[in-house]
């Protein structure tokens, strides 16, 4: 059985409509009886509905009895992520999360990888657009290439606009730094920008480097050097990121409080029109000496997409067992072009 925490949240209910859409059955888990019956009357459907705190270690023991997959979708992670993961570990469940957060990965593999190894199971962080897709077609792009080589992934979206979560997330990251792989060793990754030529379109596309799960996991199954993730944005917001005082700010904790809440007040979600209209493109480039290899997706609705991933994989770990086990990535628990085909895309 798949539990799935955080059902009424914006991306949580988009998974339980994905959940329900595929006809697999699941277990809701959240803090209101009364919105998750709310959803449920929404999607007409009879489901299980239990009420539990992702910070309540004894509730989130009792509400996840009998599962055997549980996916959470509610951030950030890095303040509220990480007893969902141990709860998850200790019931011998495989765990799966959309988080964008480079730095609760990093702290979930440091200290939990043995733990996940012992119980046989997968813990799976930031299966979503940022950071499965990438990782997918990147493991695509290296395995073409003789041996170890440099990769760096692109995030391109165009149209529609940022969820709640996702904005809060970003300015987490921002205000935390990060690291990139250079030459096999974890470095921290300092705000860069750049362009990328994208086959298709006449102008090269302005992108800024990001702390990307891409730089903790493929290194770990497939032969690469270096790994650098980056971020598509308009150019007027490049010169403000290298202007702006804020980032550097964000570490401080008034800051940081502030910050959210102007987003928490400010930031309303996507509709689903909005959602409809963005379109992405996720391209990975490997190069080692004169040759290079690029791969990549494209498709609509990053949100919509990342709930297909989720979903897509907790019926595979349901299915069958995992190709890796441990705090992994979906690139390397699952073959990369059997997954992407899982949610209706392909790799070029």
């Amino acid at each position: 059985m798949i539990a799935l925490i955080g059902a009424t949240g914006f991306t949580g209910s988009l998974v339980a409509r994905e959940l329900v859409r595929r006809g697999v059955p699941a277990i809701w888990i959240a803090r209101s009886a009364e919105r998750m019956d709310a959803l449920a009357k929404d999607l007409a459907v009879d489901v299980e509905r239990r009420v539990a705190s992702p910070t309540d270690a004894e509730g989130l023991t009792r509400a996840l009895a009998g599962c055997t997959v549980v996916i959470d979708t509610v951030g950030p992670f890095t303040d509220l992520g990480e007893p969902v993961v141990k709860a998850a570990i200790a019931l011998g469940a495989h765990y799966i999360d959309t988080t964008g957060e480079q730095g609760f990965m990093r702290a979930m593999l440091d200290r939990h990888d043995a733990a996940a190894k012992a119980a046989n199971v997968a813990v799976i962080c930031a299966c979503a657009y940022e950071y499965a897709l990438g990782e997918c077609v990147a493991t695509l792009a290296a395995a073409e290439m003789d041996g170890s080589s440099d990769v760096d992934v692109y995030y391109l979206v165009m149209g529609g606009s940022v969820s709640h979560g996702t904005a809060k997330s970003a300015l987490h990251v921002a205000g935390e730094g990060g690291v990139r792989l250079e030459n096999g060793v974890l470095v921290p990754e300092h705000l860069a920008s750049g362009t990328v030529a994208v086959p298709g379109y006449d102008q090269p596309r302005t992108v800024v480097s990001v702390p990307g799960g891409e730089a903790l996991h493929l290194a770990r199954h497939t032969r690469v050097r270096s790994v650098r993730s980056w971020m598509g944005v308009p150019p007027a917001m490049t010169r403000w990121l290298f202007a702006s005082p804020l980032l550097g700010a964000l570490a401080l904790g008034p800051v940081r409080r502030l910050v959210d809440h102007l987003v928490d007040t400010r930031v309303r979600e996507p509709s689903a029109s909005q959602r409809e209209a963005a379109r992405f493109i996720v391209l990975a480039r490997a190069r080692s000496g004169a040759r290079e290899v690029t791969r990549r997706v494209d498709g609509r609705d990053p949100y919509a997409t990342t709930a297909a991933l989720t979903v897509e994989a907790a019926t595979r770990l349901l299915a069958a067992p995992p190709k890796a086990i441990g705090v992994t990535s979906a690139a390397a628990a699952f073959d990369p072009v059997g997954f992407l085909a899982g949610v209706g895309l392909t790799a070029s």
